[in-house]
């Protein structure tokens, strides 16, 4: 169920609303009319990543790992005008 609501209200009622988030409802907030964020519970995968990166598995892995994977090798991925690729 989504319930809509003002960024007002929103802040008003913090705790309110994340007690009912947590019992599974959701809210779409709007500032002037206009959508600005939707407040939901989290997905069973998010909750899953979250609980990955909270409590992370460890391995062994070699300098020239990290760096193979800081420097991949030319056209290991295209590009396009969409996507930054200056990441590297």
């Amino acid at each position: 169920m989504h319930t809509e609501i003002t960024e007002a209200y929103a802040e008003e009622h913090f705790l309110e609303i994340l007690n009912k988030v947590e019992q599974g409802q959701s809210f779409n907030i709007t500032t002037n009319g206009r959508p600005i964020a939707d407040l939901r519970p989290p997905a069973k995968a998010t909750a899953e990543v979250i609980d990955g990166l909270m409590h992370p598995k460890t391995s062994s892995i070699s300098g020239d790992e990290v760096r193979a994977s800081r420097h991949p090798q030319p056209g290991a991925f295209a590009c396009s005008d969409s996507i930054r690729c200056d990441l590297f």
